[in-house]
């Protein structure tokens, strides 16, 4: 069941606007016209990945949070991709519309993109953005005295991206992959970590953190 639709941001709205509103010999206009095209491409990654939920039968009872913003002890945001919750287990997702050549550098924690002319880029790491969600939902859970794993995952919207150098421990693959990747959590977390009362509790808990950016 799906408890947050996936919405058009609303930076993404708000660029739309300032490039209707400027001229094209503005000065301004390149630069809001890059981040324009940035934000709509990884928008549509998103929802790319969102279509494969529909061929994916889940053996439980569980609730898919799209674009879920919230913030931590502290004030600082925190945006998920992907929520996916059951009896069994919480899953996060970080969603990537990257493509030609990814690899990343775990003792620099950098992660690099090369494109088929060779160009090398640096992008800020999408492991340390999923792993910093996951402490603290693990704090959030722990809080809330519910003993559910946590597992999360980052995906690949273009089937075309190849990955290079990546950690062996962490899951990274395309979007193709990710029927499978829950059906072996479902083999890993075989059996429900908590009740139908539970994994309510959870989801009435995450809308009321909610917390969307202005």
């Amino acid at each position: 069941m799906i408890v947050l639709q996936r919405e058009k941001p609303n930076n993404l709205i708000l660029l739309e606007s300032i490039l209707r509103r400027l001229p094209l010999e503005d000065e301004e206009y390149g630069h809001y016209k890059n981040l324009y095209t940035t934000t709509k491409h990884g928008f549509e990654g998103e929802v790319r990945v969102d279509r494969e939920w529909g061929e994916i039968i889940v053996p439980s009872n569980h609730y898919l949070f799209h674009n879920y913003e919230t913030e931590n002890e502290v004030n600082h945001s925190h945006q998920i991709d992907t929520i996916f919750i059951c009896r069994n287990f919480i899953l996060l997702l970080e969603i990537k519309n990257i493509g030609g050549q990814i690899d990343f550098d775990q003792k620099k924690h950098q992660f690099i993109r090369t494109r088929l002319d060779g160009t090398r880029e640096g992008f800020s790491n999408p492991i340390n953005q999923i792993e910093r969600h996951v402490r603290f939902f693990k704090r959030m859970i722990w809080n809330w005295n519910i003993a559910l794993p946590v597992e999360y995952a980052i995906i690949l919207a273009q089937p075309t991206t190849i990955i290079g150098d990546v950690p062996s421990e962490i899951a990274i693959f395309h979007v193709s992959g990710l029927q499978t990747h829950i059906y072996h959590l479902f083999s890993k977390y075989n059996y429900n970590q908590i009740s139908d009362q539970e994994l309510e509790c959870v989801k009435k808990k995450l809308l009321e953190m909610r917390k969307p950016k202005e």
